[in-house]
Protein backbone atom coordinates (compact mmCIF):
# COMPACT_ATOMS: atom_id res chain seq x y z
CA UNK A 1 0.00 0.00 0.00
CA UNK A 2 3.01 2.26 0.43
CA UNK A 3 3.66 2.16 -3.40
CA UNK A 4 2.63 5.33 -5.45
CA UNK A 5 0.45 2.40 -7.56
CA UNK A 6 -2.11 2.89 -4.78
CA UNK A 7 -3.02 6.30 -5.69
CA UNK A 8 -5.26 4.48 -7.88
CA UNK A 9 -7.40 2.36 -5.32
CA UNK A 10 -10.40 4.19 -4.08
CA UNK A 11 -11.15 1.50 -1.35
CA UNK A 12 -9.85 -2.02 -0.32
CA UNK A 13 -11.28 -4.46 1.82
CA UNK A 14 -10.69 -8.07 2.98
CA UNK A 15 -13.84 -10.74 3.41
CA UNK A 16 -12.92 -13.40 5.67
CA UNK A 17 -15.11 -16.29 5.74
CA UNK A 18 -16.93 -16.61 8.41
CA UNK A 19 -17.26 -20.59 8.43
CA UNK A 20 -14.08 -22.20 9.07
CA UNK A 21 -14.16 -25.06 6.79
CA UNK A 22 -15.33 -23.24 3.97
CA UNK A 23 -13.80 -24.22 0.64
CA UNK A 24 -13.07 -20.34 -0.31
CA UNK A 25 -10.41 -18.07 1.89
CA UNK A 26 -11.66 -15.31 1.29
CA UNK A 27 -12.99 -12.72 -0.55
CA UNK A 28 -10.61 -9.16 -1.49
CA UNK A 29 -12.29 -6.52 -2.62
CA UNK A 30 -10.50 -3.49 -4.74
CA UNK A 31 -11.77 -0.24 -6.07
CA UNK A 32 -10.32 1.85 -8.84
CA UNK A 33 -10.84 5.34 -8.96
CA UNK A 34 -11.96 5.45 -12.68
CA UNK A 35 -11.32 3.39 -15.68
CA UNK A 36 -7.86 5.05 -16.01
CA UNK A 37 -6.95 4.41 -12.74
CA UNK A 38 -7.04 0.83 -13.11
CA UNK A 39 -5.21 1.02 -16.13
CA UNK A 40 -2.66 3.03 -14.79
CA UNK A 41 -2.57 0.29 -11.48
CA UNK A 42 -1.97 -2.22 -13.64
CA UNK A 43 0.71 -0.50 -15.90
CA UNK A 44 2.76 0.57 -13.61
CA UNK A 45 5.83 -2.21 -14.20
CA UNK A 46 7.98 -0.82 -11.47
CA UNK A 47 5.94 -2.22 -8.80
CA UNK A 48 5.10 -5.49 -10.56
CA UNK A 49 8.07 -7.30 -8.76
CA UNK A 50 7.17 -6.28 -5.35
CA UNK A 51 3.59 -7.05 -5.95
CA UNK A 52 4.74 -10.72 -7.19
CA UNK A 53 6.89 -11.02 -4.65
CA UNK A 54 4.59 -10.11 -1.76
CA UNK A 55 2.00 -12.59 -3.68
CA UNK A 56 4.41 -15.49 -3.99
CA UNK A 57 5.04 -15.46 0.06
CA UNK A 58 1.39 -14.63 0.95
CA UNK A 59 -0.54 -16.87 -1.65
CA UNK A 60 -0.06 -20.41 -2.98
CA UNK A 61 -0.37 -19.06 -6.49
CA UNK A 62 -0.47 -15.78 -8.59
CA UNK A 63 -3.63 -14.03 -7.53
CA UNK A 64 -4.70 -13.23 -10.65
CA UNK A 65 -4.75 -17.10 -11.33
CA UNK A 66 -8.04 -16.97 -8.79
CA UNK A 67 -9.42 -13.25 -9.59
CA UNK A 68 -12.16 -11.57 -11.64
CA UNK A 69 -12.79 -8.19 -12.74
CA UNK A 70 -16.31 -6.77 -12.58
CA UNK A 71 -18.20 -3.82 -13.09
CA UNK A 72 -20.18 -2.88 -10.44
CA UNK A 73 -24.32 -2.34 -10.19
CA UNK A 74 -25.74 -1.33 -7.15
CA UNK A 75 -29.43 -2.49 -6.96
CA UNK A 76 -29.82 -1.50 -3.65
CA UNK A 77 -28.81 0.18 0.09
CA UNK A 78 -25.35 1.45 0.53
CA UNK A 79 -23.89 -2.00 0.79
CA UNK A 80 -23.07 -1.12 4.59
CA UNK A 81 -22.83 -3.76 7.19
CA UNK A 82 -20.27 -6.14 8.54
CA UNK A 83 -21.58 -9.43 6.65
CA UNK A 84 -20.67 -9.59 3.27
CA UNK A 85 -22.87 -12.48 1.48
CA UNK A 86 -21.24 -13.36 -1.93
CA UNK A 87 -22.60 -15.76 -4.74
CA UNK A 88 -20.06 -16.87 -7.58
CA UNK A 89 -22.39 -17.56 -10.68
CA UNK A 90 -21.87 -19.35 -13.50
CA UNK A 91 -24.17 -19.17 -16.90
CA UNK A 92 -25.59 -22.40 -18.50
CA UNK A 93 -24.56 -24.01 -21.39
CA UNK A 94 -25.96 -22.19 -24.42
CA UNK A 95 -26.12 -19.01 -22.76
CA UNK A 96 -24.18 -15.92 -23.54
CA UNK A 97 -21.94 -13.78 -21.16
CA UNK A 98 -24.23 -10.37 -21.97
CA UNK A 99 -27.52 -12.36 -22.10
CA UNK A 100 -26.74 -13.95 -18.83
CA UNK A 101 -26.01 -10.77 -17.53
CA UNK A 102 -28.65 -9.02 -18.78
CA UNK A 103 -31.21 -11.49 -17.23
CA UNK A 104 -29.31 -11.52 -14.00
CA UNK A 105 -30.10 -7.53 -14.34
CA UNK A 106 -33.68 -8.00 -15.27
CA UNK A 107 -34.35 -10.23 -11.67
CA UNK A 108 -32.30 -7.91 -9.83
CA UNK A 109 -35.56 -6.16 -8.28
CA UNK A 110 -37.12 -9.13 -7.75
CA UNK A 111 -33.81 -10.62 -5.69
CA UNK A 112 -33.75 -7.48 -3.82
CA UNK A 113 -37.52 -7.56 -2.92
CA UNK A 114 -36.59 -11.40 -1.50
CA UNK A 115 -33.57 -10.77 0.44
CA UNK A 116 -34.85 -7.40 1.93
CA UNK A 117 -37.78 -9.75 3.73
CA UNK A 118 -34.97 -11.09 5.58
CA UNK A 119 -34.17 -9.26 8.86
CA UNK A 120 -30.52 -7.20 8.85
CA UNK A 121 -30.14 -7.19 4.95
CA UNK A 122 -28.55 -3.75 3.79
CA UNK A 123 -27.70 -3.75 0.24
CA UNK A 124 -27.36 -5.84 -2.87
CA UNK A 125 -24.66 -5.30 -5.31
CA UNK A 126 -24.41 -7.41 -9.12
CA UNK A 127 -20.84 -7.76 -10.36
CA UNK A 128 -20.72 -8.49 -13.83
CA UNK A 129 -17.42 -9.88 -15.05
CA UNK A 130 -16.09 -7.79 -17.52
CA UNK A 131 -15.06 -9.70 -20.72
CA UNK A 132 -12.56 -7.46 -22.78
CA UNK A 133 -9.83 -9.14 -24.45
CA UNK A 134 -7.18 -7.52 -22.56
CA UNK A 135 -8.58 -9.21 -18.93
CA UNK A 136 -7.94 -12.86 -20.19
CA UNK A 137 -6.07 -14.72 -18.04
CA UNK A 138 -8.02 -14.21 -14.92
CA UNK A 139 -8.56 -17.28 -12.65
CA UNK A 140 -12.56 -17.27 -11.14
CA UNK A 141 -13.82 -17.91 -14.67
CA UNK A 142 -16.87 -16.78 -13.34
CA UNK A 143 -19.89 -15.02 -15.00
CA UNK A 144 -21.25 -12.17 -12.36
CA UNK A 145 -21.03 -12.35 -8.43
CA UNK A 146 -23.78 -11.12 -6.17
CA UNK A 147 -23.01 -9.26 -3.10
CA UNK A 148 -25.22 -8.84 -0.38
CA UNK A 149 -24.52 -6.93 2.63
CA UNK A 150 -25.99 -7.49 6.29
CA UNK A 151 -26.56 -6.44 9.72
CA UNK A 152 -25.53 -10.02 11.29
CA UNK A 153 -25.14 -13.66 9.44
CA UNK A 154 -28.03 -14.51 7.32
CA UNK A 155 -29.60 -17.74 5.86
CA UNK A 156 -29.48 -16.12 2.22
CA UNK A 157 -30.80 -18.20 -0.70
CA UNK A 158 -29.04 -18.34 -4.21
CA UNK A 159 -30.42 -17.16 -6.81
CA UNK A 160 -32.37 -19.84 -8.90
CA UNK A 161 -32.83 -19.76 -12.84
CA UNK A 162 -32.51 -22.22 -15.61
CA UNK A 163 -30.09 -20.07 -17.06
CA UNK A 164 -27.99 -20.63 -13.97
CA UNK A 165 -25.75 -23.64 -14.46
CA UNK A 166 -23.62 -22.88 -10.94
CA UNK A 167 -24.10 -21.13 -8.17
CA UNK A 168 -21.33 -21.20 -5.25
CA UNK A 169 -22.34 -19.14 -1.93
CA UNK A 170 -19.48 -17.88 0.60
CA UNK A 171 -20.92 -16.10 4.14
CA UNK A 172 -17.74 -13.58 5.00
CA UNK A 173 -16.89 -10.73 7.47
CA UNK A 174 -16.03 -7.36 5.53
CA UNK A 175 -12.89 -6.07 7.32
CA UNK A 176 -12.06 -2.84 5.39
CA UNK A 177 -8.50 -2.62 5.11
CA UNK A 178 -8.12 0.96 2.91
CA UNK A 179 -10.19 4.02 2.05
CA UNK A 180 -8.92 6.76 -0.23
CA UNK A 181 -7.53 9.65 1.46
CA UNK A 182 -6.21 7.36 4.64
CA UNK A 183 -2.58 6.83 4.92
CA UNK A 184 -0.86 3.15 4.20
Amino acid sequence: MSQERWTNILRYAHCDPLDPASPWDGVALLWYRDEAARRAHVADAGARATMRADEAETFARPVREFSTLVGEVRVAGDGSGPIRHFVFLWRAPGIGRADFQARLLGLAARRRDALARIAGFRGLSLGLARDEAELDGFGLDCDAIEESAWDAAAGVPAPEAPWIARAEALATRHVPLWEAGSQP
